[in-house]
């Protein structure tokens, strides 16, 4: 889309960072403001349908702007997120256990995650700037979850109805357990995750933007762009 060409341009004209990343970024960014109940008919016959959800993460060295694209594409998100929230807030002021509407989250676990989903059944993101930490909190559990946490984790990439049962928590039911992932990593960083992974698939469900260096010298200006961005973002939201 044209939006997205053109942020990735004026992006990298004004930073000297690899177009790739901006553009990985982005389209990660515009699936998760997409509903997840806007489908795309695959197989009509077979009923197969998906939805604009997309797990990535951005590969580079210390200097390559990995998290600096990441939050050019994303910050407006966040935006959003505190305009959502701060209006629900003033519409809910003895509300405090009632899980509030997001449009994303940086630090979750299954539990937080199947309550915000519960009311979120659009989806929504998980930023996550340093793989590396996202893979460990997905290890990472109480009571002897953590297995059964990463079987939650990456139906996470698939969508669709979830039922949770734990004997500390009972049922849950997610309308929609699906979330957009949006990482970054360095090289060896991901070399020596890979190494501890499991063979369950989690790695196949990203798309890989292997970053090139940074331009030091480039000159340009992309808030204009910037600004096109957000506006694109929020009518992808609305519509």
């Amino acid at each position: 889309p044209i939006a997205i060409g053109n942020v990735a341009y004026y992006y990298s004209q004004a930073t000297g960072g690899d177009q790739s990343g901006i553009i990985v970024a982005a389209v990660t960014a515009a699936a998760s403001v997409i509903d997840d109940r806007y489908m795309l008919n695959v197989r009509p016959e077979s009923n197969w349908r998906v939805s604009a959800r997309q797990w990535s993460f951005l590969c580079g060295g210390p200097s390559a702007g990995k998290s600096p694209a990441i939050r050019a594409a994303t910050d407006h998100i966040k935006h959003m997120h505190g305009v959502l929230y701060d209006r629900w807030r003033s519409e809910h002021v003895d509300s405090d256990n009632e899980p509030a509407p997001a449009l994303y989250t940086s630090d979750t676990t299954v539990a937080a995650l199947s309550e915000t989903l519960q009311v979120n059944p659009r989806g929504l993101l998980m930023l996550a700037e340093e793989f590396a930490s996202w893979i460990g909190a997905i290890d990472s559990g109480d009571r002897g979850d953590a297995a059964k946490n990463r079987g939650d984790w990456l139906q996470l990439r698939d969508g669709g109805p979830h039922q949770i049962n734990r004997v500390q928590r009972g049922a849950v039911y997610v309308p929609n357990w699906g979330v957009s992932v949006l990482a970054a990593c360095t090289p060896s960083g991901l070399s020596k995750q890979m190494k501890h992974m499991p063979e369950d698939g989690l790695i196949q469900r990203f798309v890989p933007c292997i970053m090139g260096a940074s331009d030091t010298d480039a000159k340009g200006d992309a808030r204009q762009a910037l600004r096109e961005w957000g506006q694109w973002l929020e009518w992808a939201y609305v519509t």
